[in-house]
Order: C-alpha cells, then structure tokens, then sequence
C-alpha cells in the first residue's frame, strides 16, 4: 500500500470461504495512511485496528447481531505477502522523489525522506549533464 502510495489501508474480519479472503464481511476498520507511515507505523496502526475491531466484533458473535456484508470483489485490493518490488526493490534514480519515497518507507529504510532528497539531487545532475551533451 504505501509503494502504491495508497491514502488508506483496512483490516478485515471475514467469514471463511472456499477461496481465501473472499467471504462475506464481518468487521472492516479503515486506517488512514499519512505521508510519513512507514512499513512500521502502518503495521502497528493496523495491529491496534485488529485489536479494537475484535472487541468490537466478539459481543456481536456471541449474541448473534453481526451484520455481515458481501465483499465487491472487483473494488477491493490485495497485497499479498509474495507480491515484491519490481528489480528486487532497488533503486530507480528515474523515478521521482516520491515513488523513492514511498518505496524507503514501505522497505522500512531509514532517512527515507532523505534519500527522496538525494534522488531528486542526483535527478537534477543527470539532467543536466545530459542536456549539456546534447
């Protein structure tokens, strides 16, 4: 979500169904993505989401008021543990700032602003000797 500069993430509670992750809904917590999330404030913003959307959930279980919902399986998104970076997250220097950015913060590399900067930087330099060679 973050290399995907997405502006909002969820966890979901789910029934089990014969394709993974497709059941009807039984708890959704949306969690706004801020600029500056990393890989580890946004996975520590959806545990505390998991956490309080299962206190939620767990009296509507037990006295059966859970509404369920049918997911649209053509408007949600998946980011699944085997979907990596293209080029084994390296680092593309044509790229702008902000997808180096994102991709920094999603790897959880420190001093991801920083690199963006140094990106732009080193942007400007090729640009400028190209131009000069032209």
């Amino acid at each position: 979500a973050l290399i995907h500069r997405e502006s909002e993430y969820g966890i979901s509670f789910h029934e089990m169904s014969a394709r993974v992750d497709e059941g009807d809904l039984l708890k959704q917590v949306r969690i706004e993505i801020s600029p500056d999330d990393t890989s580890l404030t946004l996975n520590t913003k959806c545990y505390q989401a998991g956490i309080d959307g299962f206190e939620a959930l767990v009296p509507q279980l037990a006295d059966g008021s859970v509404e369920t919902i049918r997911q649209d399986l053509t408007q949600r998104t998946v980011f699944g543990k085997f979907a990596r970076p293209a080029a084994a997250a390296g680092i593309d220097f044509d790229r702008s700032s902000d997808e180096i950015s994102a991709l920094g913060r999603a790897l959880g590399m420190l001093g991801a602003r920083a690199l963006a900067a140094a990106a732009r930087s080193n942007c400007a330099r090729w640009a400028a000797r190209r131009s000069s060679a032209t």
